[in-house]
């Protein structure tokens, strides 16, 4: 016969180390055939290559009269055309306009030097198409006379030249949120705001067979473009997974897409072959979506009670204390233990977990704890505990215990 439940023991965490993602199918308890998750490569992202004209160039002219010539330009730009130009000479000084038409655009340019030197200064006046915005400018060299100018004359310009960086089309940093399936999806957006980095998350699609699910555990690194109305997609190169990631940046901070997996297992015992998919959506944003901060209490379906304090930043459990009845000692005896977790991050899913063989008074074993908590400013909670193959002493008797699990749900108060 069982004995009463005793007087609860309490096991502390004093650090939780080992972060778990909450409320998703456990790969290692999949039936036959699910097997580990697999890893999504990809190929092929859509988008444009927009860039940045940044460095030195060197700028040929060959005027074939005072209005008309030629241009070649190497360096940060290559590009060649003609030239259309206005002399004015006033104060002592030569000052030439010009406009280069080439093949990516025009850029037009002024030069200015003093008559009784054959050197001078250049400046980007603006530029179109490819050269809009285009800014900077250097020194001169030949040209045509201040008074009875000879053609065909050359000139050299020598300079740096620029444009600004393209406009950003999302925030850089790391975006983190939630799919359909309440799993955690993350995405980094790179310094200029136009390239994706890392992509990950998981999809759980659903077989037509007896494994009923397959985990695909998405993980993909980037550089890829993000289009200039604001969207990916994204494509793998598998010959036994097929699938896309899509999305499309409704802020700068706010993103929202979709991921399609498929792919077939086979069940070793039957020699059968499955077909797994699924279509889920996602949602992420800079700063990752926020818990509602506050202290959530409830019970667990074997009884003892739960307590969640979710910091005032919504994203970290402070402190968690939850009770777990144990069998002892041959299973004669029962135990309600009560363990203490501390310092949880909180994931862009609002999902939490952790685990610690290190719990103050533990001479060995582990607990278990994850949860998840609602969405959108929600005040639920839920998850489950475990404690695992515990030994401790209590009252100067040693107890050595089986495994206990429960399923939680709480509320804030």
């Amino acid at each position: 016969m069982r004995s009463a439940v005793l007087r609860t023991v309490v096991l502390a965490s004093a650090v939780c180390a080992i972060a778990m993602s909450a409320g998703a199918p456990d790969s290692s308890s999949a039936p036959e055939g699910a097997g580990a998750a697999h890893v999504l490569g990809l190929i092929r992202v859509l988008g444009d290559s927009s860039s940045t004209i940044d460095g030195s160039v060197r700028i040929d002219v060959r005027f074939k009269s005072a209005t008309k010539g030629t241009f070649r330009v190497s360096g940060a730009i290559t590009d060649a055309g003609s030239v259309a130009a206005t002399r004015r000479v006033s104060g002592g000084r030569l000052q030439l306009t010009q406009m280069l038409a080439g093949a990516a655009g025009t850029i037009r340019i002024r030069t200015t030097r003093p008559c009784t030197r054959a050197g001078g200064t250049w400046r980007v006046l603006s530029g179109s198409s490819a050269y809009a915005g285009l800014s900077g400018g250097g020194a001169a060299s030949g040209g045509g006379r201040c008074v009875s100018p000879a053609y065909p004359a050359q000139a050299v310009y020598k300079g740096v030249v620029r444009t600004p960086p393209p406009a950003p089309r999302a925030q850089p940093g790391e975006f983190g949120g939630a799919t359909s399936q309440r799993e955690e999806i993350t995405l980094d957006v790179l310094e200029g705001g136009r390239t994706l980095g890392d992509l990950r998350l998981r999809v759980t699609t659903q077989c037509d067979g007896p494994p009923t699910i397959q985990v695909v555990l998405v993980r993909l690194s980037g550089p890829y473009a993000i289009g200039p109305d604001g969207t990916f997609s994204i494509e793998p190169q598998q010959t036994f997974w097929t699938g896309r990631v899509t999305g499309r940046f409704t802020s700068m901070t706010t993103v929202e897409g979709t991921a399609q997996a498929s792919t077939k297992v086979t069940v070793s015992s039957t020699n059968t072959t499955y077909t797994c998919s699924a279509a889920i959506s996602w949602s992420a944003s800079v700063p990752p979506p926020a818990a509602t901060p506050g202290t959530y209490c409830g019970f667990t379906n074997q009884g003892p009670s739960i307590c969640v304090d979710v910091a005032a930043t919504g994203r970290e459990v402070a402190r968690l204390e939850v009770g777990v009845v144990v069998l002892c000692n041959g299973r004669t005896t029962e135990v309600e233990v009560k363990m203490v977790f501390t310092g949880i991050p909180i994931g862009g899913n609002l999902g939490f977990g952790t685990s610690s063989s290190t719990l103050a008074g533990l001479i060995s074993g582990t607990g278990f704890i994850s949860g998840l908590l609602d969405p959108n400013g929600g005040t639920g909670a839920h998850g489950s505990v475990r404690l695992q193959l515990p030994v401790f002493d209590l009252e100067g008797t040693r107890y050595t215990c089986g495994v206990g699990t429960a399923q939680w749900e709480a509320r804030r108060q």
